[in-house]
């Protein structure tokens, strides 16, 4: 097998796979970053957003640990983290920097009728 960088393509491959694939556990948990900006207003979805980010990098590590297991290299872990760091910064940046007029989703106001 080839080798990238002093690298198995086999593990930089999986490793590429796994860590572009974590994105989708976060936005299968969370509403865009733009969304979670407008709508942060409340302590409550604040909290609720912040448990969602916590599940997602929990299965997120899981799915890389696995990963690594199989390509016996810790390359893939390694590179889920980096991708799960920046997609958690982005996401708390959103949660704590709530746009200026954000409101909680339930208000009344974001009623369009």
């Amino acid at each position: 097998m080839k080798n990238i960088g002093g690298v198995n393509a086999e593990v930089f491959g999986g490793s590429i796979l796994v860590a572009t694939a974590a994105p989708n556990n976060y936005s299968g948990l969370l509403p865009s970053k733009m969304t979670i900006a407008r709508f942060a207003a409340d302590e409550h979805d604040r909290n609720r957003l912040k448990q969602g980010l916590v599940v997602a990098s929990a299965l997120t590590t899981a799915e890389a640990i696995g990963a690594s297991l199989v390509f016996e290299s810790w390359l893939p872990l390694f590179a889920t983290a980096a991708v799960c760091s920046i997609l958690v910064w982005q996401y708390l940046d959103a949660i704590n920097n709530p746009h200026p007029d954000s409101m909680p989703i339930n208000d009344q106001r974001n009623t369009n009728y």
